[in-house]
């Protein structure tokens, strides 16, 4: 069984999976509407990080194999407040462990 931790995780990720996927298919707009998009994404995010208490993560939006945002929210160390960066990597957590085939850990 997953923690409450790991499946809000893996929630935020398909919600966010699911946005980005919707939000790319209509980027063939000019630029104005692309700073639209992007602002939504920025207000969607934090609010998404502000509620389930996630201090930091890094973003990438996909289309056609081209990259069309990249961007980093919050705090990769909160100690230090070191900010994340798009190129910030985490250290994975515990939801990628091997899972044997009747769900346990």
């Amino acid at each position: 069984m997953y923690s409450s931790s790991t499946c809000r995780a893996l929630l935020l990720s398909a919600r966010l999976i699911f946005v980005f996927a919707v939000l790319a298919a209509g980027l063939d707009s000019p630029i104005r509407a692309q700073d639209a998009i992007t602002s939504k994404v920025d207000d969607y995010i934090k609010a998404e990080m502000q509620r389930q208490h996630i201090p930091g993560l890094s973003l990438a939006v996909l289309k056609d194999g081209q990259i069309i945002l990249a961007k980093g929210y919050g705090f990769a160390n909160v100690e230090h407040q070191v900010s994340v960066k798009p190129e910030t990597i985490f250290q994975s957590g515990s939801a990628t462990r091997n899972q044997d085939p009747n769900g346990s850990w």
